[in-house]
């Protein structure tokens, strides 16, 4: 059995998917927020929640690609739910080879890929994922906008850049993790500033 191969995209490549898709579907964007779920709606793909208490993970796409199934629990947190659906539509536009035959290949179910490739996926469907729904040019200049407004309103830098990014994170109808990750993405924060301003509470 040969070992399922995928290639990992570059952060540049990421961002013209992304582009790509946000130029195909213009109606879902929103003020400064994109209809993720919108965009999935059109393209014939409907969200189902299911029960998902055994596996930790928040969703996936089913065996037939027109469905996505997410964990029910996603559903109390909206913003949360976005990011979700968004990734598991970025597993698919990634790997959508996959899905062409009706059955995934040998070789390419989870169980069967190396924790390496395991990773590299993962962390491509993230990256697109946040730059769909967080796209670059909109979050920096509103990082931006609130961030001056801050700081010329004498408020501390670091206090200035927590609410920024919040402030950023409401008007794009994101968590304000995946926030704080897309600023450290773009280089706004290290890494240090996002585990100090917003830590991962278990």
């Amino acid at each position: 059995m040969t070992a399922y191969q995928y290639a990992p995209r570059t952060n540049k490549e990421l961002k013209e998917i992304a582009d790509i898709i946000l130029h195909r579907f213009p109606d879902r964007r929103r003020g400064y927020s994109v209809e993720v779920e919108g965009i999935v709606e059109d393209l014939g793909i409907t969200i189902l929640p299911r029960p998902i208490s055994k596996i930790p993970i928040d969703g996936y796409v089913a065996a037939d690609c027109r469905y996505i199934l997410v964990n029910e629990l996603q559903f109390r947190l909206p913003n949360r739910l976005r990011f979700t659906v968004a990734e598991e539509l970025s597993h698919l536009i990634l790997e959508f080879h996959l899905w062409e035959n009706g059955k995934v290949p040998e070789g390419a179910r989870c169980h069967e890929i190396s924790q390496e490739t395991w990773r590299a996926i993962e962390r491509d469907a993230k990256q697109l994922a946040a730059s769909i729904l967080l796209p670059e040019d909109v979050f920096q200049e509103r990082f931006a906008f609130h961030y001056t407004d801050l700081r010329s309103a004498n408020i501390d830098e670091e206090t200035s850049t927590k609410i920024a990014i919040k402030k950023t994170a409401f008007e794009m109808r994101a968590s304000n993790r995946a926030a704080a990750n897309r600023a450290y993405d773009l280089r706004i924060i290290n890494d240090t500033q996002r585990e100090h301003l917003f830590p991962v509470l278990l």
